[in-house]
């Protein structure tokens, strides 16, 4: 899911409204919750395991999102054939 650096922290760090701030903020919280979760023996590995797998429904999958109009379209084509040629096209594909 860092697919060419996209979880780099150099990409989020100008931002000239808050979203930036609020988006860091949430992610630290998800990764701390997940984190003490996946740690806790009081939590049986089976329940861990099935809590993880459905927990995929509410943050979310990989997705592709083009945008830039038909000035950008051949380069999207690039971009999607790429993808599915190494098998990492992701089911989710807008633009």
């Amino acid at each position: 899911r860092n697919f060419v650096g996209t979880g780099n922290a150099a990409l989020r760090e100008a931002s000239y409204v808050g979203t930036k701030d609020l988006i860091e903020q949430h992610h630290q919280a998800v990764i701390r919750a997940l984190w003490a979760m996946t740690r806790s023996e009081a939590i049986p590995p089976e329940k861990r395991l099935s809590f993880l797998t459905e927990s995929r429904h509410a943050l979310g999958k990989t997705a592709l999102l083009l945008s830039g109009g038909a000035a950008l379209g051949m380069y999207h084509f690039g971009v999607v054939k790429c993808l599915h040629e190494e098998q990492i096209l992701p089911w989710i594909v807008s633009g």
